[in-house]
Parts: structure tokens; sequence; C-alpha cells
């Protein structure tokens, strides 16, 4: 078997508004998979599936073929990282205590540090660019290179699995694709299994092996860039004439938009 995770038949719903229906997808090993969709389309939603923050209404969600249900939260995050939407640390952490923090699932009855888990943490901070923030507090960092540390937190958990939501919303251009790069880089160095939930299409379109879309909970198109990231699909999918082309050998992705006539002079 060479499936990462898998999801069969599942639905959730918060209160009476189905969020997540019938999915069924599966995430081979080492693979890096998009999953897009237009606001509301229950991305989020399945990633928290996936992590079991959530547990599905129906159906079941498998890790590494284990069932998440017969898991403890600490044996599922021994398997399964995650990097939020919206990261905040209140308290003054140096950059080196932030990431140690993803040792937690390892740590004895006491809590306490070992000297793996120290090496651990100097690891991911070598493998994502941030040993050099090391004594820094967090407070101090910009949003991309904090981006960085909270990714060196999911890596030095040991999971073979790392699930992103939306990890670039909040970045410029530069940094959103320094962050997929690395991610991508971690990918392919390190052999993790990448599921990373965004709503950049280039992004996906250029990083991505398989891509699922989805669209009012359910899976609208999946397969290879290829298949999924096309005109008419897109269209569909989100509503709005969306534009595909090719540039240099690399798919560029963009809404139609029509000009708005305004007269000179007319602010109103």
């Amino acid at each position: 078997m060479n499936r990462a995770m898998s999801a069969h038949s599942v639905s959730f719903a918060y209160s009476v508004v189905d969020a997540v229906r019938d999915v069924t997808l599966d995430v081979e090993r080492a693979s890096f998979v998009s999953l897009i969709g237009p606001n509301g389309s229950g991305k989020t939603t399945l990633l928290r599936l996936l992590s079991g923050v959530l547990s599905a209404r129906a159906g079941t969600v498998e890790i590494l073929g284990g069932d998440i249900r017969r898991m403890s939260r600490r044996e599922v995050a021994r398997r399964v990282a995650v990097v939020p939407q919206e990261t905040s640390v209140v308290f003054p952490f140096t950059v080196e205590e932030v990431v140690l923090m993803g040792r937690f699932p390892h740590l004895g009855p006491y809590g306490l540090e070992s000297k793996r888990d120290i090496e651990a943490a100097r690891e991911a901070m070598e493998a994502t660019d941030t040993t050099e923030f090391a004594s820094r507090r967090i407070q101090e960092l910009s949003g991309g290179e904090r981006q960085r540390v909270i990714i060196a937190r999911a890596l030095a958990q040991g999971a073979d699995i790392l699930l992103l939501d939306e990890p670039t919303a909040f970045l410029d251009i530069k940094h959103q694709v320094d962050v997929a790069t690395l991610v991508k880089r971690l990918q392919r160095e390190l052999g993790l299994t990448i599921v990373m939930a965004g709503h950049d299409l280039n992004l996906a379109a250029a990083f991505s092996d398989s891509i699922v879309l989805m669209k009012s909970g359910r899976v609208f198109a999946a397969g290879a860039p290829a298949d999924v990231i096309r005109p008419e699909i897109l269209t569909s999918a989100y509503g709005t004439e969306v534009l595909v082309t090719q540039l240099n050998g690399r798919t560029l992705v963009a809404a139609a938009i029509n000009p708005i006539d305004i007269k000179p002079g007319d602010t109103k």
C-alpha cells in the first residue's frame, strides 16, 4: 500500500450546515496534493477531518492504513503535523522554543525535552533556514519568517504527513513563492507527504503532483494539474470566467476581468 492517508465517503456538518459531503480521496505517500476551491467549499474542514481535529459524521479517515478513530491524539500527532491558517504566539517565546513545541507528542511523562528533542528542533530549523533566528523572539520576525518557523515547528514533530491550511494567505508574492518552494523542497528531500489548502491557483499548478478542487463540500474535480487547471472546469467551479494559458512552459491562471466604463471626473 502506497497511501499516506485516505478519506472514504466522509461527511461533516456544523449544526445543520453541511461542510463536507461524501468526500472520497486518496493521498499517495511522498506526494504534494493541493486543495483548492471557492470560499466555503470545505477545504479547511476537510483538513481538520484528515488531522483528527474533527470527527466525521459519516465515513472513515485512514492514516497510513489505520483508522484515525482508533488512534490517540498523540499517535495521530506522531504521524500528521499541521500548519494552521492563523497562528498566534502571544508570549515572547524565542524561535527555538516555538520549534521545540513541535516535540510535544514525543515528550515523556514529565514533559522535559531530551537531547534528541533538541536535535530534532535544530534539524527542523536547518531544513527551513530558520537557524539564524533561533534566539530571536518570534514577534520580531516578518510574516514570511514566522511562517517558516511554524513550518519548522510542524517539521520537528517528526511526522511523515504535513497538512497546511492556506500557509501563504497573508504573505506578499515573494514570500508566497518562498513558502511554497520550501514546502516542495521538504517533500522532495525528506519524502514528506504534503496536503496544502489554498486559493492561489498558480501555486497549485506549479508545485502540485495532484489537485483536488472542491465546491459546496464535495470534490468537484481531481487529478493531475493539467486535468484540473482547465478554464471550463475552473469557470464552472468558481462561477466566474477564468483564463488559463501557458508562458515559457508555465501554467498561468487569471480571472477574466472586464474593464468598467467610468467617465472622466466621475468619482461616484
